[in-house]
């Protein structure tokens, strides 16, 4: 897997020569006067990685984001710096992104910060900040020192297992974000005044992990070869054929969680909790996600989509996250995720209604166990997990725990008659009676870290 890095960094203008140090104390100082500095965002080779690529799930250079914010350790004191494009450097080059900023440092070693335009002039209204000799700051995406999920974001609907209570987390666009921070992979790094005033590279970690899933129904029975990649093309006709009904009355969710996330994460100190554990965030609407509403729980039609490995390429009915609906949230580095793969059949008139779409009564369940890196996921990582399961292998799981494929109502009544006829009885994250299966030994889990 490629990674990448984040800055570059270098002095646009100095009005003294060098930001030279003393170690009284063991501080080290800056020497009196006033800088100008200017920082490039430029792609370095590293194993420092930030963005989603967008023609796959690893993480990429890109620095989405219109401001960066300089925080000052132990205080809530931040400033926030205006991040340009284009931005020239002395070199005659010009970068992708930068930001620029002034600093002052009296004869005491103290130093102020004060925003600067892309031209490197003062900007009207912006605040700045002041450090003491001996105090350090850090720079960071997030407005905040503390990241956390609001009342919204968890169900109100909780249920109790035989040993532990389950929530459900609610996805909000303003919340699960990509969270930047000085640092360079899993540590996260702080800066005083010298650094502030000393040409060199600034790097970027994620403050986050990152969460992508593919579950895809396929034929392996027309496979065709292009290059080293073995493809397996599924049509619209032959999942009808086997299924006994078109793609688009197939309905699935993933769900995600369990001790993994955190619901708070001090981004200053690196502290993370979990107020409320065992919750679980669910697949949701793309679209609905990017227009800012907060992603439940609801069912998504199969559509047709394509996932490809360094081997195959699954061309099935499923789901695959769009990249616009990656799932972005720390963790804690402690647990490993639980990941739930549900499939529901409407079999009524016209369209399921939304109370049918939320439900998870009468779903096909199974848990999708991942292994090895995705075992502990930890911050600045990016993942993506699934399942590939043959057309055939599926239509079997379906019959042994539900019954022949045969027209109902579509009602949650004859769906949870025949799931107590059929079916092996457990619950859903959610709390909901659902069947369970357990994967066949050849079904392809996807699981791969970048």
């Amino acid at each position: 897997m490629k990674h990448f890095s984040i800055f570059y960094t270098l002095c646009l203008f100095l009005l003294l020569p060098t930001a030279s140090c003393t170690d009284n104390d063991d501080i080290r100082r800056a020497e009196p006067g006033i800088y100008y500095i200017g920082k490039d965002l430029n792609a370095v080779v590293s194993s420092q990685t930030r963005g989603i690529n967008s023609g796959d799930y690893e993480f990429d250079t890109n620095y989405d984001y219109d401001y960066i914010y300089l925080h000052k350790i132990g205080s809530e004191e931040c400033i926030k710096i205006p991040v340009y494009e284009n931005c020239p450097s002395n070199t005659g080059t010009i970068c992708n992104k930068g930001f620029r900023y002034r600093v002052e440092v009296d004869e005491s070693g103290n130093a102020t910060i004060t925003p600067l335009d892309k031209e490197g002039n003062a900007i009207e209204g912006s605040s700045s900040i002041t450090l003491e000799d001996s105090e350090q700051c850090y720079f960071s995406s997030w407005p905040k020192d503390e990241w956390a999920m609001h009342d919204g974001q968890f169900s109100e609907e909780r249920w109790a297992g035989q040993n532990e209570s389950y929530y459900l987390y609610y996805r909000d666009k303003e919340v699960n974000k990509e969270i930047f921070r000085s640092g360079a992979g899993n540590d996260y790094q702080n800066h005083d005044i010298v650094d502030l005033t000393t040409n060199g590279d600034l790097s970027l970690t994620r403050a986050c992990a990152s969460f992508a899933a593919a579950v895809l129904i396929y034929d392996k029975n027309n496979p065709f070869q292009m290059g080293e990649v073995t493809n397996y093309p599924t049509s619209d006709a032959k999942f009808t054929e086997i299924m006994g009904d078109a793609p688009s009355n197939w309905y699935i969710k993933i769900y995600i969680g369990g001790e993994c996330f955190a619901t708070d994460h001090n981004i200053e100190t690196g502290e993370l909790s979990t107020d409320l554990p065992n919750g679980y965030y669910s697949s949701g609407d793309a679209t609905k996600f990017g227009e800012g509403d907060i992603v439940g729980k609801e069912y998504l039609p199969f559509v047709q989509k394509e996932f490809t490995n360094a081997k195959s390429a699954y061309q099935g009915f499923g789901y695959v996250s769009e990249h616009t609906n990656t799932l972005f949230s720390p963790v804690t580095g402690m647990n490993r995720p639980h990941v739930y793969l549900l499939v529901k059949h409407w079999t009524g008139p016209g369209e399921p209604d939304e109370a049918w779409l939320k439900s998870d009564v009468g779903a096909l369940q199974t848990e999708i166990v991942t292994q090895g890196t995705l075992h502990n996921p930890r911050n600045a990582d990016a993942y993506i997990t699934g399942l590939a399961i043959e057309l055939a292998v599926f239509k079997k799981a379906w019959e042994d725990n539900y019954g022949p494929l045969t027209p109902s109502t579509g009602s949650e009544s004859s769906n949870a008659s025949s799931l107590a006829t059929h079916s092996t009885i457990t619950r859903s994250p959610s709390g909901d009676p659902v069947r369970s299966f357990t994967l066949p030994e050849d079904a392809i889990v996807i699981q791969e870290v970048y």
